[in-house]
């Protein structure tokens, strides 16, 4: 996929992305849905979005959100339905006010002072 300016806002659903995706670096993307996407473990690309505010990652098959930790603007960020355990990686989201980790065995968590809404 081409580098897009202009591209504020991303939803995929239902798609195999498992191979054969590249992405170059968004700038100005801050909302991303990939719901349902089959990324398994090909996640690295979400690096190439440094203003991301907004990421919905449910059902993926995900096990783990180490990408995570580059994402410093994130504000919400969904990860419902899939396999992360540890949740360390946002320790460095400074700004993250929403976490939905439903149906995950999460055995890690993070420190919350009630600034962010976390669902479980």
């Amino acid at each position: 996929m081409a580098e897009n300016t202009t591209l504020k806002h991303l939803e995929l659903k239902e798609v195999n992305l498992k191979e054969n995706f590249y992405v170059e670096s968004y700038n100005g993307m801050t909302d991303i849905w990939y719901d349902d996407v089959s990324l398994d473990e090909h996640i690295g690309f979400l690096s190439n979005y440094p203003n991301l505010e907004v990421l919905y990652l449910d059902g993926n098959q995900l096990t783990n959100i180490q990408f995570a930790s580059t994402l410093h603007r994130l504000t919400t960020f969904s990860i419902k339905d899939n396999y992360i355990t540890d949740l360390s990686p946002l320790h460095q989201a400074e700004n993250l006010e929403y976490l939905d980790i439903r149906t995950n065995p999460i055995t890690s968590t993070i420190e919350n002072d009630d600034s962010i809404l976390i669902l479980k």
